[in-house]
């Protein structure tokens, strides 16, 4: 009886250590810089639209008992195969821009996508180029940069997992989730 139990408890230790290397070596290289590091793991999507409006809105009244909440007002896409930012997205950004300086207790994880075209590493190394041309044009617009956080999931979350234009074209974009700072 102990036998069985303690290889079931083995076989189980293994699964969880192949599972967590299966995690690893899809996950993107991130150079986050030591700034960034104080920045917790991005937490659970919980949509909601924020609108990206001038005047500051209460953090009680955005988070209520959320810790976090994706950006959902505009969705910054990009072409196929590039990460150069088309002009709705810099003015979608320059909005988002504004409501972040104006709420400074927040911290911003933007993710990279991509759709299902091409190789794992191209598809995971365009993504990562996606976000970190959102956050270096955030900074551009003076979000502090240690405020933002960049990570990419190449195709592994898609919008729509359809093999269509349309679903390529909504896929290959970059989610902000904002996620309110922890007191000190």
């Amino acid at each position: 009886m102990r036998g069985i139990m303690r290889r079931n408890i083995m076989n189980s230790l293994s699964l969880l250590t192949v599972l967590s290397l299966v995690l690893f070596c899809f996950s993107c290289a991130n150079t986050a810089n030591k700034e960034q590091s104080a920045l917790t793991e991005p937490p659970a999507r919980t949509k909601i639209v924020v609108r990206t409006t001038a005047v500051p809105v209460p953090e009680e009244e955005l988070l209520g008992n959320l810790g976090s909440f994706v950006f959902e007002y505009e969705t910054i896409h990009f072409e196929f195969g590039s990460y150069e930012l088309l002009p709705e997205a810099k003015s979608a950004l320059k909005r988002k821009a504004e409501w972040l300086k104006l709420h400074p207790r927040f911290n911003v994880y933007i993710e990279g996508h991509s759709d299902s075209r091409g190789s794992e590493r191209s598809k995971f190394a365009i993504g990562d180029k996606r976000a970190e041309a959102v956050k270096a044009h955030l900074v551009d617009l003076g979000v502090d940069a240690w405020r933002l956080r960049t990570t990419c999931l190449g195709d592994l979350w898609p919008e729509d997992s359809r093999r269509t234009e349309r679903a390529h074209a909504l896929n290959r974009r970059v989610v902000i989730i904002i996620n309110k700072m922890s007191s000190p």
